[in-house]
């Protein structure tokens, strides 16, 4: 029980038999002690049986009850007259400061949110809502426990926080990797700006005059030396060739005679663009009869095939020359065209096409 300090205090006492009937004709006084019975405020005190309350009541009035300050107190109750019930209760009881100089409490704000938590009561959604946090938090509860367990275990912590660190250190080199392909932005230094100036390098190599790359061991040399043996080829299938200094046995065999192939054919039967010398040899045993027949190439002249293959430090190329006509894609596609323009006519089988 609880009382506030300044006030009245009501005591009841009731007495209820196993019928569930009121014992009404007993005596009944009772006696106030403090806490630990070291003082006795009030000794004899009779109560009244009161019909309105079914119980024994009495009220103490506040100028006696002025001598009891805010604190614990015991109240023994005597009861005497009755077979029912033990001659002596004991219960507790207490009495507290106000805040507002003796006026009773108001409990208007605390009526209000009983009120309130009535209403949630009775929506079940709102119920349930309010519950939830109930059950995250006993969630929570268990996550804590679990992390707890790690924490004293050492093992089971240097587990745990190894991931940590490897995601720290996957997060920095990421970092790191971004900016190199970012780059700088007000220089350009980026890997996106890198790739455009290489194909543009790249595309400026492969539109250059073949007269522009002449160092020996480089790309354009090599060009230019499969363009040669190409058009060798084609002189090979009687193509821009000269034939003389021809030489002739007793029965008038042509027995020896130089030919040579031109790169073109206004050169043809001049020193001027010779791109291949060779010397027939022919060996007969009658007018008009050889029994062989041998053309070879003038010593020191080479294919480009028999050329050591290059290195990638060889090839060097200026990306600022102008870009001029036949380049090296274009004297690619001529050396193919020619080639098949060259077997499709010589090379027709049965009717059939290269």
């Amino acid at each position: 029980m609880q009382f506030i300090h300044g006030q009245n205090i009501p005591f009841t006492l009731q007495l209820i038999k196993s019928d569930n009937t009121y014992d009404e004709d007993a005596s009944v006084t009772y006696d106030i002690y403090s806490s630990d019975l070291s003082e006795v405020y009030f000794e004899g005190i009779e109560v009244q049986w009161n019909e309105t309350l079914q119980a024994y009541y009495d009220l103490l009035e506040c100028d006696s009850v002025g001598v009891l300050l805010p604190g614990n107190y015991i109240i023994k109750w005597t009861i005497s007259n009755t077979l029912f019930f033990p001659s002596t209760m004991v219960e507790n009881f207490s009495i507290v400061e106000t805040s507002n100089s003796g006026n009773p409490v108001d409990l208007s704000g605390i009526n209000t949110k009983l009120d309130n938590i009535q209403t949630d009561l009775d929506n079940p959604d709102q119920y349930k809502a309010d519950v939830s946090g109930l059950a995250l938090a006993g969630e929570y509860n268990i996550r804590l426990a679990t992390i707890q367990a790690d924490l004293d275990d050492v093992s089971q912590y240097q587990t745990d926080i190894s991931d940590l660190v490897t995601a720290v250190k996957l997060e920095t080199e990421l970092a790191i990797l971004e900016q190199n392909i970012i780059g700088s932005e007000s220089t350009g230094n980026n890997l996106q700006s890198l790739s455009e100036q290489i194909g543009a390098v790249a595309g400026s190599v492969w539109d250059q005059s073949i007269d522009e790359h002449n160092e020996a061991r480089s790309f354009g040399e090599l060009v230019q030396n499969v363009q040669i043996d190409m058009k060798r080829a084609l002189g090979l299938m009687h193509e821009n060739i000269f034939i003389d200094l021809p030489t002739y046995d007793t029965d008038s065999n042509l027995v020896g005679a130089r030919v040579r192939i031109y790169s073109n054919p206004e050169s043809v039967g001049t020193t001027a663009n010779i791109i291949g010398t060779y010397t027939i040899t022919s060996e007969s045993t009658g007018p008009g009869k050889f029994d062989t027949w041998k053309q070879v190439g003038t010593i020191g002249e080479s294919s480009a095939f028999e050329r050591t293959p290059l290195e990638a430090d060889d090839i060097s190329f200026n990306p600022t020359d102008t870009i001029e006509a036949n380049t090296i894609q274009e004297a690619i596609e001529e050396m193919w065209t020619e080639l098949y323009n060259e077997i499709g006519e010589a090379g027709d089988v049965d009717g059939g096409e290269w």
